[in-house]
């Protein structure tokens, strides 16, 4: 479940070439997405935000083209 209490936390920056950037998130930015990272229960979980609404999680939309919206 999405803590839509406050706000969104920020992603980690790659901010050196010894680091790989997040496959999963880069997937987003390149189907027109944006990563948001939202704390839940069992941690922090990113989402690729779309500006037609959809909310998907970005790992399922990375492996599989599923658009699983926070619960």
């Amino acid at each position: 479940m999405v803590n839509q209490q406050g706000p969104p936390v920020s992603p980690s920056v790659v901010d050196n070439e010894s680091q790989l950037a997040n496959p999963a998130a880069v997937f987003c930015e390149e189907q027109g997405g944006e990563i948001k990272m939202y704390e839940e229960e069992a941690g922090v979980a990113g989402y690729c935000v779309f500006e037609d609404g959809r909310i998907c999680e970005e790992w399922a939309l990375f492996r599989d083209g599923k658009c699983n919206a926070p619960e």
